[in-house]
């Protein structure tokens, strides 16, 4: 029914959280995600259980995302072990698909636009005999459902689900800041900064074009590890994305086996990572919630002998604690 839908309407919809549903049931988070993304925005506001499936769906981005990196930072590190030769080959793999992938995407937008002017033609006829006001009133962007909701898919496609906040494009929201201009333009910085890029030479500026355009093998090698230090940064990368997809299981949806293998891939890879005693008392609060005691205490014991000063350390030593966090 998806593969089949011509337009992006209710009955899509539909198909789309029906077969997101049977695999959130199944616990396949990574597989529901893409279908609650992209049902999310044609549903309207009063659908029911909207907020249930805006929630899910800004909960499975998060894992998705911290999966990809995770993915991404592994294939990266399985690309470094490769001759030369053989990550060239593996990457214009990556850019033919990519290439074929925007033909596809371009069809689709010219299709999706095709159908809109014929969508807007049939309207505009339709409204032949009403007063000027009337048109102006029904016509504008958002008084009109089949706009709205065109409008809304191609966000959700370009940009996923995004909350509605300052910055919402930028990931790192705390990297910015005006003064930077500021700064630059009263200690004339800025204009020696903008004389460097002038005086670039034009084989310098070919390579970094290159190196930021997906269509380019450069871009590609760029992001591939090389030195000890940027496979320090790649593992760090997948530590914290490890830590995070425990965390959002455990905590937002719930399922602990799920959040419990996350935890132990996180601490079997890297078994002197910065988060294992969160790990240890996230392990102890899934135990202590399931009612396992004897696991519980295993967890304890570990917080108590690898980090006893610490603030969990210091608390689990009172035998009441138990009792306490009851």
């Amino acid at each position: 029914a998806i593969e089949s839908s011509t337009r992006d309407g209710i009955d899509k919809a539909k198909a789309l959280l029906a077969m997101a549903d049977i695999y959130y049931q199944k616990e396949q988070y990574v597989k529901a995600q893409p279908l609650y993304n992209e049902a999310l925005p044609i549903i309207p506001a009063n659908y029911p259980d909207y907020q249930t499936i805006e929630k899910r769906t800004y909960l499975l981005n998060d894992i998705a995302r911290n999966e990809q990196i995770v993915v991404l930072e592994d294939s990266l590190q399985a690309l470094a072990k490769l001759p030369e030769a053989e990550q060239i080959a593996i990457i214009e793999k990556v850019i033919e698909a990519k290439k074929k992938a925007d033909q596809e995407e371009q069809k689709r937008l010219e299709e999706a636009a095709r159908q809109q002017s014929l969508r807007d033609q049939n309207s505009a006829l339709s409204q032949a005999g009403l007063s000027l006001g009337e048109i102006a009133d029904k016509s504008w962007y958002f008084y009109n459902p089949t706009t709205v909701s065109a409008g809304k898919s191609e966000f959700q496609r370009r940009w996923g689900a995004r909350k509605l906040e300052d910055d919402w494009r930028r990931r790192d929201k705390n990297t910015f800041s005006f003064d930077d201009f500021s700064q630059s333009d009263e200690t004339g910085e800025g204009d020696e900064s903008v004389a460097a890029t002038d005086s670039i030479s034009a084989e310098d500026k070919e390579k970094l074009d290159k190196e930021n355009d997906p269509h380019c093998v450069e871009y590609y090698l760029k992001q591939i590890p090389k030195t000890e230090e940027e496979i320090k940064v790649c593992n760090d990368v997948i530590q914290e994305g490890l830590y995070n997809m425990g965390v959002i299981l455990k905590d937002k949806l719930e399922d602990f086996d799920a959040a419990r293998g996350e935890f132990n891939e996180l601490q079997s890879r890297f078994p002197d990572n910065i988060y294992r005693l969160d790990v240890y008392y996230n392990m102890y609060l899934m135990a202590v919630r399931e009612g396992d005691e004897a696991q519980a205490e295993v967890y304890r014991q570990l917080i108590i002998n690898d980090f006893a000063d610490s603030d969990y350390g210091v608390a689990m030593k009172d035998p009441d604690y138990f009792d306490n966090l009851r």
